[in-house]
């Protein structure tokens, strides 16, 4: 109990339970890290030097929530099914892991404040969002696979699964973090703080609108803006499409790569920030000249910066403090302006 400090004890309590856990298995915690709990928010604090170890997760205390038959029902996550081959630390970690998001609500928030299931979406700013996401709410997923693909890592395995790991889904994130490390079968942790929490970065260079989506929360550690899927047309160009998808398989970003379409010239991604150099990437995907790929990237922000003030307008249209998810929105759309404005 030396290293939780909840205020709900029965909190306290499961996370104690999965600290038994890691330890059985062979993993670790800091000595001076402490599980938080305030209000339901979970966190990790430690007050070692930022480069120490953190925590090692073995994969056996690693749970494959998507092999789990989940309910969800008055906001309350329950378990309808295992696979047989769930025994063991596994078993236990899952209704340990089920039981602290119950304890502190995170279904009920997860339903009302994350954009992608929040009701009072209106259909404009649904339409605002699938400027930059086309994908946005064309399906509903459930609160429970929702809930569980905003907390699981990637199994380190042969064989990658979406893997609940206790405590490291403690961890907030913050793009300056880094992400979590290889340790044989588990995974381990590298202190990174601001104050005494602790960080990670949640990976794939994604930028504030993709974190909103995927996540549920507006990113203020953002230093990428990626632009949207759209058409240009560029004086002195020509047309000019940005497809958005420059990422291979496993979600990593590729370089940016350039095509021809009838009279149009389609790049797979143009990325706005602090270390990023959209001039040169364009002009090194493409071969044209610099002041031609100055000319595009410029149309291309400028395009970007109407969607952004378009969705923006559309998050706070119907009040200007509304619901968890359009300030969600709002925030995350200012915080792509200001990288992208930033480039300009």
């Amino acid at each position: 109990m030396q290293f939780i400090d909840a205020d709900d004890v029965v909190v306290a309590d499961l996370l104690a339970a999965l600290l038994e856990f890691i330890a059985e298995a062979g993993g670790w915690l800091n000595p001076q890290a402490r599980l938080v709990e305030r209000g339901g928010e979970l966190s990790v604090q430690c007050t070692a030097p930022a480069g120490e170890p953190l925590v090692m997760i073995p994969r056996e205390v690693m749970v494959r929530v998507g092999a789990v038959d989940w309910t969800v029902r008055e906001g309350t996550l329950g378990i309808k099914g295992l696979p047989d081959d769930m025994v063991g630390i596994e078993r236990e970690a899952l209704y340990v892991m089920a039981g602290i998001m119950n304890q502190c609500g995170k279904p009920t928030t997860l339903a009302s404040s994350h954009p992608v299931v929040a009701p009072e979406m209106a259909s404009a700013l649904v339409e605002a969002v699938r400027a930059f996401r086309p994908s946005f709410r064309r399906t509903q997923p459930s609160i429970a696979s929702l809930l569980w693909s905003t907390r699981c890592f990637r199994s380190p395995s042969d064989a990658p699964a979406a893997l609940a790991v206790p405590v490291m889904d403690l961890l907030n994130h913050s793009c300056a973090a880094p992400g979590a490390q290889q340790h044989g079968d588990g995974l381990a942790m590298t202190t990174w703080r601001d104050g005494q929490e602790c960080f990670i970065d949640y990976g794939h260079r994604r930028d504030a609108i993709g974190m909103a989506i995927a996540y549920g929360f507006a990113d203020t550690s953002a230093v990428v803006a990626h632009s949207a899927p759209l058409e240009v047309e560029v004086p002195g160009v020509g047309r000019v499409a940005v497809s958005a998808r420059g990422r291979d398989s496993s979600g990593a970003l590729q370089p940016v790569a350039a095509r021809v379409e009838d009279d149009t010239t389609v790049l797979s991604r143009v990325s706005f920030g602090p270390g990023w150099d959209p001039v040169d990437n364009v002009q090194q995907a493409t071969g044209w000249s610099n002041r031609e790929s100055m000319l595009a990237v410029e149309a291309i922000a400028a395009a970007n910066l109407e969607l952004i003030s378009a969705l923006e307008q559309a998050a706070t249209a119907v009040a200007p403090h509304g619901s968890a998810a359009r300030r969600t929105l709002a925030e995350a759309a200012s915080i792509q302006a200001r990288l992208i404005a930033a480039d300009r």
